[in-house]
């Protein structure tokens, strides 16, 4: 369903870029850690920079800033 709604966000107006903002699938159990990666896999060519809430984002971030993408971690709603 994460890739879905990637795929149905508009395109971004010329010379703008796509902003997405993720939250941990809690709900994954011991599977998290690789649907994780693959969400952050998929979103590379998709997603201009990320924004993500929630330890279990961590997946998704390495595989960001392994590819030298924006993509931010928050732990608190305060942040």
């Amino acid at each position: 369903s994460v890739k879905a709604a990637i795929d149905a966000m508009p395109p971004p107006e010329k010379g703008g870029r796509k902003f997405a903002i993720l939250g941990e699938m809690l709900e994954l159990g011991k599977y998290s850690e690789a649907y994780h990666r693959d969400v952050g896999e998929y979103a590379l060519d998709k997603v201009d920079v990320l924004y993500l809430f929630g330890e279990g984002c961590r997946p998704i971030l390495e595989c960001w800033k392994t590819a030298r993408r924006p993509a931010f971690l928050y732990q608190d709603q305060e942040a």
